[in-house]
C-alpha cells in the first residue's frame, strides 16, 4: 500500500463518476463482495422442520465475528473427517479419498453381519439396505449425518419416545450402524451434495490495485480481511451439502426396542428432569429378590425408583444434585425402559456391560443419540474449562485483528485516524487471547457469561469503529484510491 504523505493529494467529500471511481461505487462494490462472502460461504445444519431458520441470524454474526464461524467450521470438519474414517472402517472401504472430493462415491462390496435382525429397507435409500453393495462413503455423507441429515420416522416410533427428538446424531449413528445396518439408507453422494463455491473473482479488484500501486481504501482493506476468513470457511465446509430443505427419513418399524434402548440412554425418565437430577443407572445381571431391590411403588401406570432399585434389567445407583428421595417413572418412561431392556438382550448389549455401564453412569457427559435438532454451535463445546476451541477462538480473533495492521501504510488524512485505528487493532489483536484464556479455564460459570456477554459487546464495538473509521476515510480519500484500473494493461499485446 501506499505510505500517507505530506505531499498526497487528497480529495474531500462525495466523490462522483464516471469516469473516475465514485465514493459509492467503493462503497456499493466492498459491502456487496463483503455480504456475498459471508452470505455464500455459511453451510449450516438441518434446522426445525428442514429449514435453515437462523442462517440470517449466523451472517449478522459472520459480518461482525467471522472468526466464530470459522472455528465452527473446523469443529464441523473434525467431527465428520472422524465419522468418514469410523464408517468407512465399519464398512471396509480403505481406500484414502481427498477431503475436497467431489467423487460421486463409486459401489464397493460390503456384507452385513449375519447376527443382524431382519430390517426393512427405506424408499429413499435407492438399492436396497439389504444388497451387498454400497455405494463409497464420502465426506459429504458425514457431513449430512453430522448436520442433521437423518431423522427416525415418526410413524414408526411410539408417542413416548419422540420426547427425546428424532434427529439422528452422528453418535446414534454410529450405534445404528454397528447394531443394525440394513436400514442405513445407500445413497450417492449425489443425491446429498448441493455445494454453491465462491469465485476468486470477488478479490481480484484488490490484488490488481496493488499491482498498480493505487490507493486502497480503508473499507476496501475491511472486506478484504472478510473475503480471506470466507475463504477460510469455504475450505473447511468445502464437502458439507448448503440449504438442505429437508432430512431422509429412515425406517425403523421392526427394532423399535434398539431405538428404545437409544431415546433411554438420552433420557431415562421424564420426570427426572423436570427435578433437576442426572440418574446415575446400570445393567443388571440380576433379578430383584430382596424388597430393597424392587421398586418403591410398582403400578399399572406409575413405577417409582429408589437407591438400588431395579427394574427391567436397569438397576438405580443414584441421582444427583439431590433434590427427591426418588424418581418416578410415567406410562411413557415405563414403555421405554420394558422395550430398552428387551432391546438390550436381544442384541447381546449386557454381554458386554462395561462400556454401556461406564455410558449409563455418566448421563450428564452423555453424548446423545437422538436430538430434536443438531445446533451449528452446541453449548457444551464452549461451557467446559480447558476446551481447545475456545483457545483457537482466541487466537483466531487476535489474527483477524493483525490483518487489519495492513492498513497501517494507508495515507490517512488526519494523524488522529491514523492513532485511533492503530490502537484498536493492537487492542483487538491483544484482548481476545487473554478474554478466551480466562473463559477456557476459569471454572465459575455466572463469571464466565460475563465475560462472554461483554466480550461479545467490546468486540461489535471495535468492529463498529473499524466501519465508521473506514466511512470517514471515504469522504478524506487520496486523490489515487478514486483512479479507475486499465484492465488492457493485464490482457497479452496482440499485433
Amino acid at each position: 500500500m501506499e505510505s500517507g504523505s505530506r505531499n498526497a493529494t487528497f480529495c474531500h467529500g462525495w466523490q462522483m463518476g464516471p469516469t473516475t471511481r465514485g465514493t459509492s461505487d467503493i462503497l456499493f462494490s466492498s459491502l456487496v463482495t463483503w455480504f456475498l462472502c459471508i452470505w455464500s460461504a455459511l453451510h449450516l445444519n438441518v434446522g426445525e422442520n428442514g429449514f435453515t431458520s437462523s442462517k440470517v441470524f449466523w451472517f449478522i454474526s459472520a459480518c461482525f465475528i467471522p472468526e466464530l464461524t470459522l472455528v465452527v467450521s473446523i469443529i464441523q470438519c473434525g467431527e465428520a473427517r472422524s465419522l468418514w474414517s469410523d464408517v468407512r472402517g465399519v464398512l471396509g472401504q480403505h481406500t484414502q479419498q481427498s477431503r475436497l472430493s467431489g467423487d460421486e462415491g463409486r459401489p464397493t462390496e460390503y456384507s452385513t453381519p449375519e447376527t443382524s435382525p431382519p430390517a426393512s429397507s427405506t424408499p429413499e435409500a435407492g438399492p436396497s439396505p439389504s444388497s451387498t453393495t454400497r455405494f463409497e462413503w464420502t465426506m459429504a455423507h458425514s457431513y449430512y449425518v453430522a448436520m442433521g441429515g437423518f431423522s427416525i420416522d415418526l410413524n414408526d416410533i411410539p408417542p413416548e419416545f419422540r420426547k427425546t427428538g428424532t434427529r439422528l446424531t452422528s453418535e446414534g449413528f454410529k450405534f445404528l450402524l454397528n447394531h443394525e445396518p440394513k436400514v442405513i439408507p445407500n445413497m450417492k453422494e449425489g443425491r446429498i451434495q448441493s455445494k454453491s463455491k465462491a469465485s476468486g473473482l470477488a478479490k481480484l479488484i484488490y490484488f490488481v490495485r496493488l499491482r498498480l500501486k493505487m490507493t486502497i481504501t480503508l473499507l476496501e482493506t475491511i472486506s478484504f480481511v472478510q473475503c480471506v476468513f470466507a475463504l477460510l470457511i469455504f475450505f473447511f465446509w468445502w464437502s458439507k451439502p448448503v440449504d438442505l430443505q429437508e432430512t431422509t427419513m429412515i425406517k425403523v418399524d421392526e427394532i423399535p426396542d434398539l431405538i428404545a434402548f437409544m431415546a433411554f440412554c438420552d433420557k431415562p425418565a421424564s420426570k427426572s428432569v423436570d427435578l433437576g437430577c442426572n440418574m446415575k443407572l446400570r445393567i443388571s445381571d440380576r433379578l430383584p429378590l430382596h424388597a430393597s431391590d424392587k421398586p418403591k411403588i410398582e403400578e399399572q401406570d406409575r413405577v417409582v425408583l429408589t437407591r438400588g432399585s431395579i427394574y427391567q434389567g436397569f438397576e438405580l445407583i443414584d441421582f444427583f444434585p439431590m433434590k427427591a428421595p426418588e424418581v418416578e417413572l410415567d406410562l411413557g418412561d415405563m414403555r421405554r425402559w420394558q422395550l430398552a431392556g428387551h432391546g438390550m438382550r436381544r442384541y447381546g448389549l449386557n454381554t458386554s456391560p462395561e462400556k454401556w455401564n461406564t455410558l449409563l453412569e455418566n448421563q450428564a457427559h452423555h453424548k446423545p443419540f437422538l436430538k430434536h435438532r443438531i445446533h451449528d454451535l452446541p453449548r457444551h463445546v464452549w461451557m467446559e474449562a480447558g476446551q481447545p476451541q475456545t483457545i483457537a477462538l482466541g487466537l483466531v480473533m487476535s489474527l483477524y485483528g493483525l490483518m487489519h495492521l495492513l492498513a497501517l501504510n494507508h495515507a490517512f488524512y488526519s494523524p488522529y485516524n491514523r492513532k485511533l485505528w492503530r490502537d484498536i487493532t493492537i487492542v483487538s489483536s491483544s484482548v481476545p487471547v487473554g478474554a478466551t484464556l480466562i473463559m477456557a479455564f476459569y471454572r465459575a460459570m455466572p463469571i464466565r457469561w460475563v465475560y462472554l456477554f461483554f466480550g461479545i459487546i467490546a468486540t461489535c464495538g471495535i468492529r463498529i469503529t473499524y466501519i465508521a473509521l473506514a466511512i470517514i476515510d471515504l469522504r478524506n480519500s487520496e486523490k489515487s484510491a478514486f483512479t479507475v484500473p486499465r484492465w488492457s494493461q493485464f490482457m497479452p499485446h496482440i499485433g
